[in-house]
């Protein structure tokens, strides 16, 4: 019958609890509802600056705490409030917060400025700026940790190895921290170790899906391509795929002849990149100069990697 389906009585909306509306909260709130209101509904609203407005080139922010009056009497929850933005990955807020509160005294301040300058991949400058909170803080978690993975994203493998390790000492029995090293020596070619790492690591989480991508990468720089095609391939039939994976299995295919197979791993990489046709082939041109490397131990020339780009964005009929 209709109760069975709907469930008991218990179920059913019995009004909402008695609210005190004298407290700050509650007005607070109620302004900010009444404001929001406004903005979306009045018909000459253009006329007025909205505060819930923020231009990509922060010529009008409508953030309060970029507002001089309120400099010294929010400090306290600018920490709370940069974590919130950082957890939304909102990097317009972020940089606006960080050109009125910066001081270079700030342990704070500094990852602030690192995390924005590893968000749009300037590496190089995030190190600067993680060594400058490292040197206010030696023993800043935070940023050691920020610093090793921002030494992994320009190549710096030695310094990125050197910290790992200092990290693991604290904190031995950290997954990430292991795979994060595992890596580091293996891109210096320090395969022992590296691979001992990981071995040890997959026999004792099998379903890890970082240390699976981490083996199966290191077996192709090791040359091992029929495991590396593997560990890719289950990893797809599970669904556990990231973007990178269709690209690092689709050099699988190609170093075993099987171009057309790489080709359509390739597409797929790139439609989940990018959006803009237009910037596909520099797109996947781009990241496979990022492997050179690699790629032409395996034989393959810096034309060869312009004709299959080629064959990529521009499939033959």
């Amino acid at each position: 019958n209709v109760k069975e389906v709907l469930g008991t009585q218990d179920s059913f909306f019995t009004g909402a609890p008695d609210l005190d509306i004298h407290t700050p909260t509650y007005i607070r709130r109620m302004y900010l509802q009444d404001l929001y209101r406004f903005y979306r509904l009045y018909d000459r609203k253009l006329e007025f600056k909205s505060p819930f407005f923020v231009s990509d080139d922060l010529t009008h922010v409508g953030f309060f705490f970029t507002k001089r009056i309120f400099g010294d009497l929010l400090k306290d929850e600018v920490k709370e409030l940069t974590h919130f933005l950082m957890k939304r990955k909102d990097m317009i807020l972020l940089q606006a917060l960080d050109g009125f509160y910066f001081s270079e005294s700030s342990v704070e301040a500094w990852l602030l400025r690192a995390y924005i300058e590893s968000s749009i991949e300037d590496y190089r400058t995030a190190l600067q700026s993680y060594q400058r909170a490292l040197a206010l803080d030696p023993n800043s978690e935070r940023a050691m940790k920020g610093y090793a993975q921002c030494c992994l994203h320009a190549r710096k493998f030695d310094q990125a190895e050197s910290t790992y390790r200092k990290l693991l000492q604290a904190d031995e029995g950290n997954l990430r921290l292991q795979l994060r090293l595992a890596f580091a020596l293996i891109s210096q070619d320090k395969m022992d170790e590296g691979f001992g790492i990981l071995y040890k690591v997959r026999y004792e989480h099998p379903d890890n899906q970082e240390a699976a991508r981490i083996f199966a990468w290191a077996s192709l720089l090791q040359g091992k391509v029929e495991q590396a095609e593997k560990v890719y391939g289950e990893m797809k039939a599970r669904g556990q795929f990231e973007p990178v994976d269709n690209l690092n299995y689709g050099y699988c295919k190609l170093f075993h002849q099987q171009v057309s197979q790489g080709i359509e791993l390739f597409r797929e990489y790139l439609s989940s990149i990018t959006k803009d046709e237009q910037m596909e082939y520099e797109s996947l041109y781009d990241e496979m100069q990022e492997d050179k490397e690699l790629l032409s131990r395996y034989g393959f020339t810096d034309i060869d990697l312009k004709l299959i780009c080629d064959l990529v964005v521009n499939p033959r009929s």
